[in-house]
């Protein structure tokens, strides 16, 4: 047991993150293969690397690292008779492994924070539930992910997700910016630029010498010149404007999944403390979750009709 357990002498507990001894009692995830002290796994509740097993991670010891000569599954090397998983001896780890595959919310700790139940989670969120699951545990550990979805559908993300007060803040938010465009100073410098490119693409088409072709170039270079120049602050608020979008979707990818966990605990805690029935609690929960496709096509389709109600106002106005 001990030459067994002396392959880790280089490796450190991923919760204590203490090196392992000789003598120490070891059981390894049965996951990932990761070790762990017993009593760590215990305190921990799961693998120290739990938030990594969405990716098919699997550990491998400082020695496979450096030398990088093992291809065997790391898992199943330390799977031994005389190194016990978490479940027990090896017939006990198969029967684990094949519940995985069975039940994915297996790999994870029972509940997500006090009183929310990960069966709770995975019942709200619904579509890509393990995937949503995956992130909010990274999220309790501080480590976060960018939501694509969420980057480049806002607002529609989370009127799809039922984050509507979110929904209407993003939306509000990208309709200032857009109404930025109707402003008269980046109106009066996109006439101009279009005039512009309009003389740009006249000159592609004209049979002309060379002499007069580069002159012709010269005059339309100088000319963008004079048009930056008398239009600063439209050119201004059309790089403010972009410069504005690009920070804002970044900081939407950035913490969509922060507001969609919050959202997630704050609504099954309120259920839990207002019913006690587990039936009608899951009933609840499954019906505050999931997605919200109709208010998502609505709210679409208001974005729109604000924006043509804008255009038309400024129309009547002569602006």
């Amino acid at each position: 047991m001990a030459e067994n357990k002396f392959r880790y002498s280089h490796d450190n507990c991923p919760v204590c993150e203490q090196n392992f001894q000789a003598d120490d009692d070891i059981v390894v995830c049965p996951v990932c293969g990761t070790p762990h002290h017993r009593e760590c796994y215990k305190q921990n509740g799961a693998c120290g690397n739990f938030h990594k097993h969405g990716e098919n991670f699997r550990w491998e010891s400082s020695s496979q690292q450096e030398t990088n000569s093992e291809n065997d599954n790391v898992a199943n090397e330390n799977t031994t008779d005389s190194i016990d998983t978490p479940f027990g001896n090896i017939q006990d780890f198969n029967l684990a492994y094949k519940n995985l595959i069975a039940n994915p919310l297996s790999m994870y700790p029972p509940e997500l924070e006090e009183g929310v139940s990960t069966e709770d989670v995975a019942i709200f969120v619904q579509q890509d539930a393990t995937r949503y699951i995956q992130k909010f545990f990274s999220i309790k550990q501080g480590k976060k992910k960018i939501n694509w979805a969420a980057m480049f559908f806002a607002p529609y993300w989370f009127f799809y997700r039922k984050l509507y007060k979110h929904g209407v803040i993003v939306m509000a938010i990208m309709l200032i910016l857009s109404f930025l465009s109707f402003l008269p100073p980046v109106e009066r410098f996109e006439s101009v630029s279009q005039e512009y490119y309009t003389e740009l693409e006249s000159l592609q088409e004209m049979d002309t010498d060379e002499e007069t072709y580069t002159q012709t170039i010269n005059e339309l270079v100088a000319k963008s010149q004079t048009i930056v120049n008398e239009n600063k602050v439209g050119v201004c608020i059309i790089l403010g404007q972009s410069l504005a979008s690009l920070v804002l979707s970044l900081y939407i990818g950035l913490n969509a999944n922060t507001w969609y966990y919050k959202h997630t605990v704050k609504n099954i805690r309120e259920i839990r403390s207002s019913e006690t029935d587990t039936d009608i609690v899951k009933q609840r929960i499954y019906k505050a979750g999931g997605y919200a496709f109709g208010i998502t096509f609505l709210a679409i389709l208001a974005e729109k009709a604000i924006i043509l109600g804008f255009d038309l106002i400024l129309m009547t106005l002569g602006l």
